[in-house]
């Protein structure tokens, strides 16, 4: 009969093994661990095998034989206890060991996460910090860089559960490159997509959706293309210099957004240049030009214009008026250049009312025809000053009471127009004075109207 020695029994060793795999990309997701315990004991000879039992509260869920002196079980945390039979070569129990104690203690990985990745574009120099935070940490681990077979040593301080490590892009290959956690234990963490590098690559330009600005006012530009960085720079440069830009956006790799300021920049063409971190760009010659403001109304205009004008006649203390009178003017912009000439045109104005009753005499009627010089600056605001001279006549029977049924007038006259498309509307004020042989009548009118292009 097989008999044990006193220390066939003795367990030699207990080992826990665990291993690490990381099944996510996600930030938020840190890991699942899988674990293995091996018991192992010293070979009795003429054994064939050995039975091997493990407990829980007293049940018994393994019950298994193993050909050799060891055996490997996948058990959670707890508290368990195990013994072994000795097997004879009919594979009869010989003898059993007692009940051994085995106590499976929860071991969490030591596992990180990070607080950004960074994204780096090829050629790039220098050493940028990567932030990692430590979770069950239980030693120091060495971190390491991985991409398939390469792999870089990281040098880091360690701050209470916090390793800043040291990166120096310039030194790695393009792709995406993971970090690894290794621990003395044989323990390791990994964190895929840790550091990308970017390759160089050029933007490239296909439109822009405003090759014409005019006016001073910033305006919104959009760039199509492609390969276009978040940190892709824009610059319009033209014979003077650069054009003031601002907020540029990215969108997509395909679409950049960038305000322009006409206001400090030259009339005439510019270039465009995209350029990429790592120096990589590209430039398009006269994608944009900026053009003078354009007017509201063309250079050279014709107008017709039709209106209510009230007058007041002025004789001493007397004042004669009609609020019955309406007035028809044709206006001609002269389009001549310069600043000042281009405002300068004509205007011919024929006005009818009523009779009034003037110095005890009925006056059935009073009509005026005049022709007058204006000036009215061209300009792309809703509203702009008219400033009027002009000479004409007054026919009236108010005439006829001093022989002289024609009347000498001067007009001179101030209005705002405000403009609407194409149309606009004058309000006005004018000042006449009307001559006769004896006596000198002032007069004012007032002056509604509505333009019409002709």
């Amino acid at each position: 009969m097989v008999r044990f020695s006193s220390r066939t029994l003795a367990v030699l060793n207990l080992l826990i093994l665990i291993t690490c795999g990381v099944y996510s990309q996600d930030f938020s997701v840190l890991g699942s661990i899988e674990g293995n315990q091996l018991i192992e004991w010293e070979s009795v000879e003429g054994a064939s095998g050995y039975r091997v039992e493990v407990r829980r509260d007293g049940h018994v869920f393994i019950d298994t034989i193993s050909p050799s002196e060891k055996l490997f079980l996948k058990l959670a945390a707890g508290t368990y206890e195990y013994r072994i039979h000795v097997l004879s070569p009919f594979e009869s129990p010989v003898s059993v060991s007692e009940w051994h104690t085995l106590q499976v203690k929860r071991h969490a990985a030591p596992v990180f996460k990070l607080k950004e990745p960074l994204v780096f574009m090829e050629g790039e120099s220098g050493n940028t910090v990567l932030e990692a935070e430590l979770l069950n940490l239980t030693e120091q681990p060495s971190f390491f860089l991985v991409q398939d077979e390469t792999k870089i040593a990281l040098n880091g301080e360690f701050k209470d559960e916090n390793i800043a490590l040291s990166v120096q892009p310039g030194n790695l290959g393009t792709g995406s490159w993971s970090l690894r956690a290794e621990y003395s234990s044989g323990l390791n963490y990994t964190f895929p997509g840790a550091v990308i590098i970017e390759p160089k690559r050029s933007p490239e330009f296909f439109s822009i959706d405003q090759p014409v600005i005019t006016g001073t006012e910033p305006v919104l530009l959009e760039i199509s293309g492609q390969n276009f960085h978040p940190d892709m720079t824009v610059t319009f440069t033209g014979n003077t210099g650069n054009l003031k830009t601002s907020g540029l956006k990215v969108i997509n790799g395909t679409t950049a957004q960038v305000i322009v300021y006409p206001a400090a920049a030259q009339e005439g063409s510019y270039s465009l240049t995209l350029t990429n971190p790592g120096e990589a760009q590209i430039s398009s010659e006269t994608v944009l030009s900026i053009e003078p403001e354009k007017k509201t109304y063309t250079p050279q205009d014709f107008k017709i214009q039709f209106g209510w004008s009230p007058y007041f006649i002025f004789n001493g203390k007397q004042v004669v008026f009609s609020l019955i009178s309406a007035e028809t003017a044709v206006v001609f912009q002269s389009g001549w250049e310069g600043p000042f000439l281009s405002g300068l045109g004509a205007e011919i104005r024929f006005s009818m009312s009523p009779g009034i009753d003037f110095m005890l005499s009925d006056s059935n009627f009073f009509t005026q025809t005049d022709i007058s010089l204006l000036w009215r600056p061209l300009t792309k605001k809703s509203a702009a000053p008219v400033i009027l001279v002009g000479v004409g006549n007054s026919i009236s029977e108010l005439g006829g009471y001093f022989n002289r049924p024609n009347l000498f007038h001067i007009r001179a006259g101030a209005a705002v127009e405000l403009v609407k498309g194409n149309s606009s509307y004058r309000f006005g004020l004018n000042g006449m004075v009307l001559f006769t042989d004896k006596f000198i009548f002032p007069m004012t009118t007032i002056s509604i109207r509505k333009n019409f292009r002709i």
